[in-house]
């Protein structure tokens, strides 16, 4: 009794890249802008309230969470009064 052997070829379509132009630089920069937009600080950072050892930890965490996810400098502001009481709101 003889084997067959059946040889199945399957061709799958893949798409070309597509071309990097301006507008798709345009998408890139509106990714940012909702990823910037979705890791904005909740409430995570405790306050700063003037405390000369706490400095240093507050200038990091706010950095990382504030600075790094927000577009502007009056959006960091806003976000640095929220952040701050006592002595170092003043």
């Amino acid at each position: 009794m003889m084997a067959q052997v059946f040889i199945l070829h399957i061709y799958i379509y893949e798409p070309p890249p597509p071309s990097i132009n301006s507008e798709s630089y345009s998408h890139v920069d509106d990714l940012l802008n909702v990823t910037r937009e979705m890791n904005k600080p909740k409430a995570e950072i405790q306050k700063f309230e003037g405390n000369p050892m706490g400095n240093q930890r507050f200038q990091r965490k706010f950095n990382t969470k504030v600075g790094a996810n927000t577009n502007s400098y009056e959006e960091r502001m806003i976000f640095l009064l929220q952040f701050t009481s006592g002595e170092a709101t003043e």
